[in-house]
């Protein structure tokens, strides 16, 4: 494997055991996201990479495997952005992704965690024509979480997190009711200004490659409307009636109802 860089290692030969036993020589691409077609055109071979060592190599009928050792942390989600022919991925040694055919690309190949001491391999096998591999890697924001919300001053809602294996909300409690390490966690504000909002990160650490990564999400807390009555005390004979106007706010729900007519959403009884 390359370290923090790829090693392209090319063998002659399209069956897969017997190739292997034909070690051409080697290449390094020192990019993370890569297209062999920037070392060598795809109608050539290999051999012709530059700074490629070793013996010459077959047009058709060859291997190539880009390998690389050390990422910077995170969580990936890997594309294959194009092969010819066929293709394998593989992580930590672990094939996770195989097509055998020609000349397309795969979205998602694989997704997870990646770090100093993390594999991947790239191989692809040649037939007959052109020759290539292309790998692209995304950090992407993780836990997944809930979208942003709006909510009023005095009411709460639950923040959720999914997709990993421990959950860490610590790094701003302002709000939030403990526990700190569930995937779901209580946001209960007790009041706010006008318009107040407040950013909730999520942490997670991946056992395997001691990796952190985080995910935040917006909270914004609207204040409660300040709502009037005019007027506040009246008097008016039994069968007589009184217009009572409300305001502060966009709608209203008059309670109790009885003797009420409604005469305007804009809060006139």
């Amino acid at each position: 494997f390359g370290s923090n860089s790829w090693n392209a290692y090319v063998y002659n030969g399209n069956n897969t055991n017997d190739a292997l036993n034909n070690y051409r020589g080697f290449y390094n691409h020192n990019t993370l996201n890569f297209n062999s077609t920037s070392m060598w055109a795809a109608a050539s071979n290999p051999g012709t990479a530059a700074g490629y060592s070793g013996c010459t190599v077959n047009n058709d009928t060859h291997i190539v495997r880009y390998k690389r050792r050390g990422f910077t942390c995170g969580y990936y989600q890997i594309d294959i952005s194009g092969h010819d022919d066929n293709a394998q991925l593989f992580i930590n040694g672990t094939q996770v992704f195989v097509h055998n055919g020609c000349c397309d690309a795969h979205s998602a190949a694989w997704s997870g965690f990646l770090g100093a001491s993390s594999t991947v391999e790239l191989r692809w096998t040649e037939g007959v024509g052109d020759s290539y591999g292309a790998l692209n890697f995304t950090t992407v924001a993780f836990p997944t979480i809930t979208p942003p919300v709006t909510i009023c001053a005095g009411t709460s809602t639950t923040l959720t997190a999914s997709g990993a294996a421990n959950y860490n909300w610590s790094t701003n409690t302002t709000h939030l009711v403990a526990p700190y390490i569930n995937a779901p966690v209580l946001v209960s504000p007790p009041g706010a200004p006008p318009i107040s909002t407040q950013t909730y990160t999520v942490q997670t650490t991946d056992a395997a490659t001691s990796c952190t990564v985080s995910n935040s999400v917006v909270v914004t807390i609207n204040p409660l409307p300040a709502t009037a009555v005019t007027p506040t005390t009246a008097n008016f004979c039994t069968s007589g009636s009184l217009d009572v106007t409300a305001s502060g706010a966009n709608t209203y729900v008059w309670s109790p109802m009885t003797n009420i007519a409604v005469t305007s959403p804009s809060g006139h009884t």
